[in-house]
């Protein structure tokens, strides 16, 4: 019986473990639209089964990004929190504006 009661324990507390990283895990990645967008959850999948949630879609483009940084969001960029991710945002919709600018400009 006290097997029983510590199996019962340690099954709880790890069931309890996976869902606060998953409820306190973020990432920055790109959608199936192409927009850069924020997730909860893990990137990877575990035997098949998605844990991503998408959170929030930015306006941001990955074809608007600079070269060099298009891989990182395709990488999918782990935070710890929803601030860090949002903040990476708002550094990749700067990169879009100058990128953006700089085409206009040798196009020009």
């Amino acid at each position: 019986l006290t097997g029983l009661l510590v199996l019962g324990a340690l099954g709880t507390a790890g069931v309890w473990a996976a869902d606060y990283t998953l409820e306190h895990s973020w990432f920055v990645g790109v959608n199936g639209d192409g927009l850069v967008t924020i997730y909860r959850g893990i990137p990877e999948e575990i035997a098949g089964i998605s844990f991503r949630e998408e959170h929030e879609v930015s306006d941001v483009a990955l074809a608007d990004l600079p070269e060099w940084k298009r891989a990182d969001v395709r990488n999918e960029m782990k935070f710890d929190s929803l601030d860090g991710a949002r903040s990476n945002i708002t550094n990749l919709e700067r990169l879009s504006r100058e990128s953006q600018q700089s085409a206009a400009k040798i196009g020009g």
